[in-house]
């Protein structure tokens, strides 16, 4: 019941329009399901639906956009970021550490105890947690972005975490290409 006011949202005001150029919307649920797949198929993840379909809020979630269970039962709390100009990582990454300094991981447990593990729980609640920074890369050269990425001064807060993973997606956007 809590899902239907967003998937009714996603089927008539974002996945209808489509055809037209990719929105901010629609970008950042591409990123936030393309990051939770390769979390899944190359490293065991488990995926958890989109935190729009479990929240409260109808769009615009008040935290994380999605969460996977990684293989060593953690939790991996996601952000993620689409523009159709820039590499976002920084807003991505700003926003993981501004959200822990709200404790807004802590404040989604209740709702994740219902698609994670106790295990996952117990562990978070002990301050073990995982961060996933996803974003959309804008690039012909996308190494030297997840270069940069890694070179940001905001990893050194991330960094002590137990895991961290840093996803940048591609989108190829067949109407801006020349024929």
């Amino acid at each position: 019941a809590r899902a239907k006011s967003t998937i009714e949202k996603l089927v008539n005001e974002v996945f209808s329009k489509i055809s037209s150029p990719i929105t901010d919307e629609f970008g950042e649920y591409v990123v936030s399901t393309s990051a939770q797949d390769a979390l899944e198929q190359s490293l065991c993840h488990i995926k958890v639906p989109l935190a729009e379909l479990f929240k409260e809020q109808k769009s615009g979630n008040p935290g994380f956009d999605f969460h996977t269970e990684s293989h060593s039962n953690i939790i991996a709390f996601g952000e993620a970021k689409y523009s159709a100009s820039i590499n976002p990582y920084t807003k991505a990454l700003d926003q993981i550490i501004g959200f822990i300094g709200m404790c807004k991981d802590d404040m989604e447990l209740t709702d994740l105890s219902n698609f994670v593990s106790g295990q996952a729980i117990d562990r978070a609640l002990n301050g073990i947690k995982a961060y996933v920074a996803a974003f959309s890369i804008n690039s012909q050269n996308p190494t030297n972005i997840l270069k940069n990425v890694l070179e940001s001064e905001c990893l050194t807060t991330l960094v002590s975490y137990p895991e961290l993973y840093l996803i940048g997606v591609e989108i190829n956007d067949p109407r801006n290409c020349a024929e």
